[in-house]
């Protein structure tokens, strides 16, 4: 159920953010996109042979891991670090509703800036200290908006689109999960 609901609600914020910037007229980007400033163009060449595309998705593959497992780490860590450092005050924050717990665990996505994949494993983890609406707030807007996907877009893209993008994107998440969450959510989920 918790999947059934990641997914449904980052679908309905993904599209609500989209229609957002649907009518946006001026551009966005700063240089122009090319196939060149493709990372894996740059890194393994473009050669057409069967085994060059084996060796260079050997090498993406391999690339991936080691890119994505250290986030994982880091990320198992820091929520480690909370749960060992605030112990007991972590469960206060279930009884405090939905408003702190929900902005602190979307505040630590930004910051971790984790996969997708690696948010759910941090989420599960901290599903015991925070409620779940707080949890869920986490795993929608983890993969959509972190201090990473800034980092990437920065060059290509305005500074200014880039904000816009981030508080309406955190703006949009933070709604359609609380109000999910208030239309019961939490008690269906559990």
């Amino acid at each position: 159920k918790i999947v059934f609901a990641r997914v449904i609600l980052g679908i309905i914020a993904s599209v609500i953010i989209g229609l957002f910037f649907m009518r946006r007229q001026d551009s966005i980007f700063t240089s122009p996109i090319t196939q060149a400033s493709c990372v894996c163009c740059l890194a393994y060449g473009s050669g057409a042979g069967a085994a060059s595309k084996g060796k260079r998705l050997a090498a993406h593959f391999r690339n991936e891991l080691f890119e994505v497992g250290k986030y994982l780490l880091m990320g198992i860590a820091v929520s480690t670090f909370f749960q060992m450092a605030l112990g007991s005050d972590l469960t206060k924050l279930n009884s405090q509703g939905l408003l702190g717990p929900m902005l602190l665990m979307m505040l630590m996505a930004f910051l971790l800036s984790l996969c997708s994949s690696s948010d759910a494993v941090i989420g599960k983890n901290m599903g015991v200290s925070f409620p779940v609406g707080a949890v869920m707030g986490f795993m929608v807007f983890g993969p959509m908006m972190d201090i990473k996907n800034l980092i990437l877009m920065s060059p290509n893209m305005s500074k200014r689109f880039i904000l816009k993008l981030a508080v309406v994107t955190f703006a949009v998440c933070f709604a359609v999960v609380y109000a999910a969450s208030l239309l019961g959510l939490g008690g269906w989920i559990r």
